[in-house]
């Protein structure tokens, strides 16, 4: 069997290769609590990978479509995509030109490097080094809650602004200064506010949100249920409000209709009208469960917070591919 046989090899690995993208875990899905980031080094350390032994072999008599996915181990796949999320789960999820992104791809590569018998078969992987116009590095994102008279760290991951408008994006670096990568904790404490009502938004004020933390129920800003301009409306209305920090709130649900935390990290509404430095931070309600909070309104509970952002808008930024190349007369060994 020639080069088609090789196909399924090529599949799992371009599987496992996409799985670099930024890809949140299902809200429901729990997360180690993990809050504080360290500030990488220059060379992060490489994730050793983890050894799988074959389900299934390729066999020369059977068909072609059906030895293909026989070949195929949906455990080792999915062990995979599980090692790839939890490469720094809450520093951006692997966006393209950060370290984590960089951490994905050193995994991704000594994957590649252990499959002995690809290498023996004439398999090569190079790695392609490049620039994009902007990136934003998360070191630090912090979230701490206070309810009834207990402190609670949340986790949590702040949004990412436009990566074609210089002057909006700068405004989600922590210290406002575009291209430096030094430590600049942002950090803030002070009571909160729960928005969690369209009546409660539109007659929120300034003399309100103003020293306050605000929690907001993501639902209200998502624009998977609501017009763009609607939700543009509403974000700018909540950051000329001058919250000490804003916190939306997302909640997953499988039901058409209902918000499941849709564009809360990449292409919110803060996306496009961040413009006065607000730092906001996008915590899940299914992480908030130690705290004893269920449902967005038990939010009334938490009597102060604290949130800490460390971020960097980098432009112009160094991103990366990995490809595994394949001679066309590949062929299996039996």
């Amino acid at each position: 069997m020639k080069s088609r046989a090789g196909l399924w090899l090529a599949l799992a690995l371009a599987f496992a290769v996409t799985s670099c993208i930024a890809t949140p875990s299902p809200a429901g899905t729990p997360v180690p609590a993990k809050t504080t980031l360290p500030v990488p080094t220059e060379e992060p350390t490489p994730i050793a990978p983890k050894q799988f032994a074959p389900t299934a072999t390729l066999s020369a008599q059977v068909p072609e479509e059906e030895g293909l996915l026989a070949a195929l181990s949906l455990d080792s796949l999915l062990s995979y995509v599980k090692s790839l999320t939890e490469i720094q789960p809450y520093s951006g999820w692997r966006n393209s030109a950060t370290t984590g992104e960089e951490d994905a791809v050193r995994y991704v590569a000594s994957v590649l490097d252990s499959f002995t018998n690809l290498k023996e078969m004439g398999m090569t992987v190079e790695r392609e080094d490049f620039r994009v116009f902007m990136a934003t590095e998360i070191w630090q994102a912090e979230l701490h809650i206070r309810v009834d008279d207990q402190e609670y760290a949340i986790p949590v991951n702040p949004p990412r602004g436009p990566r074609d408008d210089v002057e909006i994006a700068a405004s989600f670096d922590s210290d406002g200064r575009l291209g430096d990568e030094d430590p600049n904790p942002l950090v803030v404490t002070g009571q909160t506010l729960l928005v969690h009502t369209e009546n409660e938004l539109g007659s929120l004020s300034a003399d309100e949100a103003r020293n306050k933390v605000v929690f907001l129920d993501y639902s209200l800003v998502d624009r998977t249920l609501w017009p763009r301009n609607e939700v543009e409306s509403r974000a700018a209305q909540l950051i000329q409000a001058q919250p000490l920090a804003l916190v939306p709130v997302t909640s997953w649900s499988p039901k058409p209709g209902e918000s499941h935390g849709s564009f809360a990290y990449e292409g919110s509404p803060f996306h496009w009208v961040n413009d006065n430095g607000t730092p906001i931070v996008v915590a899940r309600l299914e992480d908030m469960a130690s705290a004893g909070l269920e449902s967005v309104s038990d939010l009334e509970r938490v009597a102060e917070a604290s949130v800490l952002v460390d971020t960097d808008v980098i432009s112009p930024a160094r991103s990366r591919n990995l490809i595994a190349r394949f001679r066309a007369e590949m062929t299996l060994r039996p």
